[in-house]
């Protein structure tokens, strides 16, 4: 009977430690943040005669994470999740058609796109008391949902000395459809993360293998 009063005892402080051991050995979280992106395949300079350019442009991202150690000192763990990246860029380009000088077409761009992003990457955690460094590097696969450029045309014809006919309009394309941006593309993803309890604090720099490259900055909560 002594045992039996031992094993209840002791049977909450058990389950505890079984609790507290699976707590750490992996973790689920929610994000918010900004970026800025630039899109590498943006349409400028193709045909252009005095070069194009692009400037970054701010965006937002969303999403949640999963993490599991991989070793038993709970210092590498494996990163995946589901990330919603809303980016937006501009960029100008001044292009010639026609002989000297006879018509010069200034286009403005704008361009904005949606992808879904699945991280597959490694952290290595460093623990300071309440606190938590979280370096990680890896890849992610990214898929345009949807995404448009809204281009902004001057065309102006050279008529004779400072004379000229000039025409303005305004184009929509689906940049995928056009053959400006690729629906499906991977990224070399690496984040540096400051936690502290349960409040996360992450930036991140993702290096496009084809198409997007952005950096930015988020708020989470790991559960």
């Amino acid at each position: 009977m002594k045992k039996l009063y031992v094993i209840v005892f002791f049977m909450p402080f058990s389950l505890l430690a079984t609790a507290k051991d699976k707590a750490d050995k992996q973790y689920y979280g929610v994000f918010a943040g900004a970026n800025m992106s630039k899109s590498l395949s943006f349409p400028t300079s193709m045909d252009s005669v005095y070069g194009g350019y692009e400037n970054f442009g701010a965006g937002c991202q969303i999403g949640g994470f999963y993490e599991i150690a991989l070793s038993q000192k709970r210092t590498w763990f494996f990163h995946t999740g589901l990330n919603l990246n809303y980016y937006n860029s501009k960029g100008k380009d001044v292009k010639e058609t026609g002989s000297y000088f006879e018509k010069e077409i200034t286009s403005d761009y704008k361009l904005s796109s949606l992808f879904a992003e699945l991280p597959v990457m490694f952290v290595r955690k460093i623990k300071i008391k309440d606190w938590c460094i979280n370096p990680s590097l890896g890849l992610s696969y990214n898929y345009g949902i949807t995404g448009k450029i809204k281009s902004t045309i001057i065309r102006k014809e050279h008529k004779g000395w400072n004379t000229y006919d000039t025409e303005e309009y305004t184009k929509n394309e689906n940049i995928f459809d056009a053959g400006m941006g690729r629906d499906a593309v991977f990224n070399l993803r690496a984040e540096l993360g400051a936690s502290y309890k349960h409040y996360l604090l992450t930036g991140f720099v993702a290096y496009p293998l084809s198409d997007i490259f952005s950096f930015g900055l988020s708020f989470g909560y790991q559960f």
